[in-house]
């Protein structure tokens, strides 16, 4: 994989009634390849992944793939489990539809071990026949991968990389390290802070916020690959408030607000996750006006 670049975690609309959007979705592709995306990452935490069934999730990946084949950009699904054996069978069946690798979420609710944490990885590793992304998220996961594990685990030649969004900056400092002296990719997980992590040596960035601004983020790398730091920063910044509206409640529901607003597809979330709130929905409003006003 070449692991470079914007790679758009995609949201899945559903219809009003609550049924998979598959025409919805083909319009949020459409919309980021359009901007430039370098990599699409359906059936993540932004896919609501936990609420699709199993044909759902067949029919979001292999939309993704038909797309992303067409022009030449990567798909990476997510094929995270806090069982081992059921996030082999999700990789199996990812890697059946063509994907070109998939992202995996630490093992969490049951608490692994850090011991525990790496022969999950190791074990998916040495079992799938296509490269894995870690996933280190512990403000969602509550649990943590110490730098000791992950420089274990880039030692396995079937582990390509990390997408990291902790919102740490000492373990960003650890993990350029690590990702220095192996030669692995680090994708950032924090979209406030792209510009950051890639001035550690993060190679790209795995996004929610760019389901809404794909353009803006594909901007800020093409700024950061050519050396022009301080347009780099200056639009990271012009970004912030907007990206902060976006997590203001849980992802992905700011996130579909404004697709219904930009895409027209329906604000619609499966429970126990539900639309924002007045208030969200007024800051979004605030914060997307704000971000557009600016770039006039």
């Amino acid at each position: 994989m070449k692991l470079r670049g914007v790679y758009v975690a995609l949201a899945t609309p559903f219809t009003p009634e609550g049924e998979l959007d598959v025409p919805g979705l083909d319009r949020l592709i459409d919309s980021v390849l359009r901007a430039g995306a370098h990599g699409l990452v359906p059936c993540g935490t932004t896919g609501e992944s936990p609420v699709l069934s199993r044909e759902e999730r067949r029919q979001v990946i292999s939309l993704a793939v038909e797309r992303g084949r067409s022009v030449g950009v990567e798909v990476i699904a997510g094929a995270g489990s806090y069982a081992t054996a059921a996030a082999q069978e999700l990789i199996a069946e990812a890697e059946e539809l063509g994907c070109d690798g998939t992202l995996i979420v630490t093992p969490y609710y049951n608490k692994p071990t850090a011991a525990g944490v790496v022969a999950h990885y190791e074990k998916l590793a040495d079992t799938a026949r296509k490269p894995l992304v870690l996933y280190h998220v512990p403000g969602r996961t509550q649990v943590s991968l110490p730098l000791e594990s992950v420089r274990r685990l880039f030692a396995h030649p079937n582990i390509a990389g990390i997408k990291e969004a902790s919102g740490n900056y000492s373990y960003w400092l650890g993990l350029a390290q690590i990702a220095r002296d192996t030669g692995k990719a680090v994708m950032a997980g924090d979209d406030d802070a792209v510009a950051i992590q890639q001035a550690f040596g993060a190679q790209g960035v795995i996004s929610a916020s760019a389901n809404v601004v794909p353009e803006a983020y594909v901007h800020l790398h093409q700024l950061m690959e050519s050396g022009d730091w301080k347009a780099a920063f200056d639009l990271q910044l012009r970004l912030v408030p907007l990206v902060r509206a976006l997590f203001q409640e849980t992802n992905p529901a700011p996130t579909k607000y404004l697709l219904s607003k930009k895409l027209g597809l329906a604000n619609h979330l499966r429970l126990p996750l539900v639309p924002v709130s007045d208030a969200c929905a007024d800051a979004l409003e605030k914060a997307w006006d704000g971000f557009h006003s600016e770039a006039r």
